[in-house]
């Protein structure tokens, strides 16, 4: 009866090779499981109303005449009137800019095809720095008879810095969010972006003579946006 013996090296050889190199990598694994902690982005936003202490009011003239020079005559000599009644008012020359000038043909098309005259059209702003007089400058402007008042544009002198300020509320306001959600205060700010944000500052109503100067006056909006990643 023959005998066969194994070599025990191949034997041993088996677990001292395979077995160290799967316990290293379980426990790499467990390494990685420890360190590891979610991530979120997520938005946050902030809102200021703020008491404005400036303005930028929109004007427009307008005047039909039948002969085209005659029409931008009249509109110009409107709008040198309204110019003296607003420097009158307090208001600088250099705050008073013309924004643009057109002038086209009106027809009569309910019956045919029949020129009526020529419209001349102007556009200006001025800006004041006192908003108890806004409503006297308006109300000289409009005095001439040919200004219309299109809208109130309300700014702060110091919105840049006030902006800024609205920004790291809203980061502020990102944090709080994704440390409810994910139940931990040790979150470490990853990115940040600011994001667009439309608003207007713009007074849209009707103008009346008889609204007091603190009923003209509305709030300005200061928004900030921004999306942060928290781990």
């Amino acid at each position: 009866m023959k005998k066969f013996f194994i070599p025990l090296l191949i034997l041993a050889a088996i677990p001292a090779v395979t077995l160290p190199a799967i316990t290293n990598h379980t426990v790499d694994q467990a390494k990685a499981a420890e360190t590891d902690k979610p991530c979120i982005s997520i938005i946050g936003e902030a809102t200021r109303e703020l008491s404005p202490d400036k303005a930028s009011i929109s004007i427009s003239i307008e005047n039909l005449d039948t002969d085209i020079k005659a029409a931008k005559d009249k509109t110009f000599a409107s709008f040198d009137k309204a110019v003296e009644a607003l420097v009158e008012n307090g208001v600088a020359r250099e705050c008073i800019v013309v924004e643009n000038y057109s002038s086209y043909p009106n027809y009569d098309y309910s019956c045919g095809k029949n020129l009526v005259g020529y419209y001349s059209s102007l556009n200006f702003t001025y800006s004041v720095d006192q908003l108890d007089n806004l409503k006297a400058t308006i109300d000289a402007v409009s005095e001439n008879g040919f200004a219309n008042v299109n809208n109130i544009n309300y700014q702060l002198s110091n919105e840049s810095e006030l902006y800024s300020e609205a920004l790291t509320e809203a980061l502020n306001s990102a944090r709080e969010k994704a440390e409810k959600l994910l139940g931990r205060t040790d979150l470490t700010l990853t990115n940040v972006e600011e994001e667009c944000v439309y608003y207007s500052n713009t007074l849209y109503r009707c103008y009346n003579s008889a609204m007091s100067s603190q009923e003209m006056v509305g709030k300005v909006k200061i928004k900030a946006r921004v999306k942060a990643q928290f781990c």
